[in-house]
């Protein structure tokens, strides 16, 4: 395969798995702040992160199973790596940010 398309669905793979943490902590944010409920949304940000970022391996398995073994293997490392660190950072942020999302419900 051309290297030009491997750079980009590599980086195709890692936006994928960026987006999927901005969006799971957008969704963590709004809806602690809305509700009240820190653990119910939080819990529910951080499986959508997971399961997401699993779309994200399953999707790289099929694309890079017949090209390279080195490619595949390096992908899924790359892409369980910031899928790992991606879920931590949420849950550290959401921790932190805790009192702040959870004055917002209390003002209103």
């Amino acid at each position: 395969m051309n290297s030009i398309i491997m750079d980009i669905a590599i980086m195709l793979y890692l936006f994928f798995i960026v987006l999927a943490f901005i969006g799971s902590y957008y969704y963590g944010s709004y809806m602690i702040s809305k509700s009240g409920y820190f653990l119910l949304h939080s819990i529910i940000a951080v499986i959508m992160s997971l399961a997401l970022g699993i779309f994200a391996l399953i999707s790289w398995i099929m694309f890079s199973w017949g090209t390279n073994e080195h490619l595949l293997f390096g992908g899924l490392s790359l892409g369980a790596g910031f899928v790992v660190v991606g879920v931590l950072l949420l849950v550290s942020i959401l921790c932190v940010k805790r009192k702040d999302l959870l004055s917002i419900k209390q003002v209103e």
